[in-house]
């Protein structure tokens, strides 16, 4: 993240992640639980190249509803513009 110094990616994480490697805060205290722990997560509007020395992996959290195609609806509409 430091080393693409642009402003179209950003990185979400602790302070003392982003501190480690010279990333600048841009808004505090994200998180809605005291507990919370949070791994970096890349966004950017291209695809980032990554190293397949890094051990990078894809995590899909979702909090839906309890109802028929709650689960299945995001994942469609993610799958039908990939």
């Amino acid at each position: 993240m430091a080393q693409a110094n642009s402003p179209a990616v950003a990185a979400l994480g602790s302070e003392a992640g982003g501190a480690l490697y010279g990333l600048q805060v841009l808004e505090h205290c994200q998180a809605n639980q005291t507990q919370n722990i949070t791994r970096f997560l890349v966004l950017a509007r291209k695809a980032v190249n990554v190293s397949d020395q890094v051990p990078a992996k894809t995590t899909l959290l979702m909090a839906t509803g309890q109802q028929a195609g709650a689960w299945w609806k995001p994942c469609w509409c993610c799958a039908t513009t990939i």
